[in-house]
This record gives C-alpha cells, structure tokens and sequence, in this order.
C-alpha cells in the first residue's frame, strides 16, 4: 500500500477479504477517479 502497510493488513481493517481487494483492483486499479464513476453511472444505467 501507499503508506507500506501490507495488503492483509489493509484488507482486515476495512472487513473485506484479500480476494476482494485483489478483485476490485484488477476491475479500477489503471482508472482516474472519473473514469471509475462513468463506469459506475454506466453499470446503474444498464443493470444486467
């Protein structure tokens, strides 16, 4: 992480499992903050 706080670490504290994080990561780790929202209005817009 940002700061050098192990991915494990970082996962407990926020409750969520390493393969959410790793998840999440892989779908938004390249995006801008605005590119993650477009996508975000754009999943909302077009439930599947």
């Amino acid at each position: 992480m940002a700061n050098g706080a192990k991915t494990v670490d970082v996962c407990r504290k926020h409750g969520i499992s390493d393969a959410t994080f790793y998840k999440y990561k892989a779908k938004y780790g390249g995006m801008d903050v605005s590119d993650a929202r477009k996508l975000k209005a754009l999943e909302v817009t077009l439930p599947r």
